[in-house]
């Protein structure tokens, strides 16, 4: 098993709200041969802040994540790859609010999210009129939604 040459690190948002349109995975310009097979692992820590209330809803996050990414590529043919990515999330009060309060502090000043939410552990709920809407308990672990991909050269 050998990995191609391939650009620049892929970028993903692990953000829980974009991760609903924007947590495509990033893609290689190149196939694999036929009968090759690819296994790889990504690892990412993520810190979520986010508060903001109107008369419609109201959303309180405060969690760090890991989630491990799980992918699996095999050349089936010259041009043709087929790929499964299976992710594996968990969420929990976090390890970096020290470093990135310091950032923020040295920087533009201690975010406005994190000041409404200072004494707040964890949270994660979004209620639209009157409704629980979104809501995850601390240090759940999970599968997230796996990926079935198919890259095709021409």
């Amino acid at each position: 098993m050998s990995v191609e040459g391939f650009g620049p690190f892929p970028v993903r948002n692990f953000q829980p709200i974009h991760q609903l349109v924007l947590g495509m995975p990033g893609d290689r310009a190149t196939v694999l041969k036929p009968g090759a097979r690819d296994l790889r692992v990504e690892l990412a820590n993520s810190a979520n802040i986010f508060s903001d209330t109107t008369p419609q809803a109201s959303v309180s996050m405060k969690f760090e994540s890991i989630r491990a990414g799980f992918f699996l590529r095999y050349g089936i043919t010259e041009r043709l790859e087929m790929a499964v990515e299976v992710p594996v999330l968990s969420r929990y009060r976090g390890v970096m609010k020290g470093m990135i309060s310091a950032v923020e502090r040295a920087t533009t000043g201690l975010a406005p999210d994190r000041k409404a939410l200072k004494d707040t552990g964890y949270a994660y709920q979004v209620t639209s009129d009157g409704r629980t809407v979104m809501n995850g308990l601390e240090g759940v672990v999970g599968l997230g939604d796996a990926s079935i991909m198919g890259s095709f050269r021409c």
